[in-house]
């Protein structure tokens, strides 16, 4: 019923939707009804949480800690592990913690407005 003023167009819109229009954009998507759709920071369908608790937990090593605020906080690798590479082998997850974990040193960075200073 509602389809119907968009099935009197010439040709399939264009649907751009921010928060519960951003949702009604997807749904226009998903039936078909547009040439292309924008859906910008889109409020969740019925039944699906804002904030899994998958991701408090992960969050929770920064976040916990109120003195963390404007400072860089490494993680242990079981807490990498779990927030970051929990799809892949125990080995590549290493691996991956030790490239994330370590700072790059001043010497390897490439800034040209540093250069230029």
């Amino acid at each position: 019923m509602q389809d119907t003023y968009i099935c009197l167009l010439d040709r399939e819109p264009v649907v751009i939707g921010h928060s519960f229009g951003g949702l009604i954009t997807q749904m226009i998507a998903g039936r078909g009804l547009s040439a292309a759709s924008v859906a910008i920071d889109p409020a969740p369908f019925r039944g699906v949480l804002p904030l899994p608790v998958s991701s408090l937990r992960a969050a929770r090593p920064v976040l916990g800690n109120p003195a963390n605020f404007h400072r860089a906080v490494p993680l242990i690798y079981d807490q990498f592990r779990y927030a970051f590479a929990n799809t892949v082998s125990e080995e590549e997850a290493s691996t991956r913690s030790r490239h994330a974990t370590r700072p790059p040193s001043p010497k390897s960075r490439s800034c040209p407005a540093a250069a230029t200073r």
